[in-house]
């Protein structure tokens, strides 16, 4: 008796506020099902071309859950890989323009929406893989011993923002890039 049609149920309403949270996971586990594949590749341009896939659909999942610190460090990584795919080797002054738009744009996007410590761990992520990837002498090694570090920054950070596939599928890359170094190194190697 007396039920109010003019506005939404609380079934619907919980259902409509899931919406981005369950896009943003399922966004997230393609991309990081191209990340974890990344970990098994031997070329640097095909990991990067690869993880590029990861990073565009991960900054809409981080924006879809107003990660805002995460969406700006997966556009910074997305041009950065695209810049490399593109030109090959990045001058001093590319390599050096990458970290500190990592480290400048994440601290701006982190302090302006009111500072959370998690906020950092994508920026501390993008800046330590973008100064190993820009680096002349970069091989498939450090990029496997960098994504397993900075996959468990992306991690926690995910827990945070809620996008528990991410946190999942990057403790599951992290692990993946850890066991083929060893098994390169035990093989010998020089990847």
């Amino acid at each position: 008796e007396g039920t109010d049609t003019g506005t939404p149920s609380k079934v619907y309403f919980a259902a409509t506020m899931n919406v981005p949270f369950l896009v943003s996971n399922i966004l997230s586990g393609v991309g990081m099902l191209a990340m974890l594949a990344s970990t098994a590749l031997r070329s640097r341009r095909k990991i990067l071309a690869v993880q590029s896939v990861n990073h565009a659909l991960s900054m809409a999942a981080c924006s879809l859950l107003r990660g805002w610190s995460g969406a700006v460090q997966e556009a910074v990584n997305l041009v950065r890989d695209l810049a490399i795919l593109q030109f090959g080797k990045l001058n001093r002054f590319w390599q050096i323009s990458f970290v500190a738009a990592a480290l400048g744009l994440g601290a701006a996007v982190t302090f302006a929406g009111g500072f959370r410590w998690y906020g950092l761990l994508p920026v501390l992520a993008t800046a330590l893989y973008s100064a190993v990837i820009v680096h002349p002498r970069c091989n498939t090694r450090w990029i496997k011993a960098s994504t397993a570090v900075c996959t468990m920054m992306w991690a926690v950070y995910s827990l945070f923002i809620r996008n528990y596939v991410y946190v999942l599928t990057n403790v599951i890359t992290s692990a993946s890039a850890v066991l083929f170094l060893l098994r390169s190194r035990k093989q010998g190697e020089t990847v």
